[in-house]
């Protein structure tokens, strides 16, 4: 097993709101001393739904983000897909909630 590096954590986010035109979206992230990075960010989409995309990276599981908007909410990566897994990319896996998908 190689050694951890250790990293410099960091804790940011914001929220914009712009009553003009109509932009509202934000945005938080943190990572710890060891790569593992945790965030969210959401956004009004340009037919005025709402994206809230959730999302996680580490050496163990690489990246996998959960996207929560009209269509349901969908998981693109896979548990388990990270250096040393001998696993291909997978994604998107959809989970629909009912309903039409476009």
């Amino acid at each position: 097993m190689s050694p951890r590096v250790v990293m410099r954590a960091y804790d940011f986010g914001y929220q914009h709101a712009d009553a003009y035109t109509g932009n509202k979206q934000g945005r938080k992230e943190t990572r710890d001393g060891y790569g593992n990075v945790r965030g969210s960010y959401n956004l009004v989409e340009p037919d005025g739904s709402y994206r809230v995309v959730e999302y996680s990276a580490d050496h163990h599981n690489g990246f996998i983000a959960h996207v929560k908007d009209k269509h349901g909410v969908r998981t693109f990566g896979k548990p388990g897909y990270g250096p040393g897994h001998g696993h291909g990319p997978v994604g998107p896996h959809h989970h629909h909630p009912g309903g039409p998908v476009y």
